[in-house]
């Protein structure tokens, strides 16, 4: 009986221990998933007329983003968590104003995000993003 017991002691203890590592493991983000040059498309009844284009890459095992038909534009608090990709892309071309666009898209496959921007001035539009190509 005293066997058992230790027994059932250590099963219950290597469980917890597996329980505690489980929750502990970080998500694989599939980061690698949207690295690449993407171009985005704006929803039909928006009033947006112009198209960036996007490179997202890896900088020190960070994702980065930086548009390569303009450079009026700084990119922060990027983050992708499993499938949701999340930025804020401020526009620098009027020193007037600060203008930023919050971004909260989701991959849907290995070609095309979509979600929608809400900007400083609360407009909210949808928006997907299609990829152009792998890598860059």
């Amino acid at each position: 009986m005293k066997n058992f017991t230790r027994l059932m002691q250590y099963s219950l203890l290597l469980f917890l221990l597996l329980v505690n590592y489980s929750c502990t493991v970080q998500k694989n983000n599939n980061i690698d998933d949207i690295l690449g040059i993407w171009t985005e498309h704006w929803d039909k009844d928006s009033d947006v007329t112009y198209v960036d284009t996007l490179r997202f890459y890896k900088k020190n095992n960070k994702l980065q983003i930086e548009c390569i038909n303009d450079s009026i534009y700084i990119f922060s608090q990027i983050k992708f968590d499993d499938s949701l990709l999340t930025f804020t892309n401020e526009n620098i071309c009027d020193p007037n104003e600060r203008f930023f666009i919050y971004y909260t898209l989701t991959l849907i496959n290995k070609d095309l995000l979509e979600g929608e921007i809400v900007n400083s001035r609360k407009t909210r539009v949808g928006m997907r993003f299609e990829k152009l190509r792998n890598k860059y």
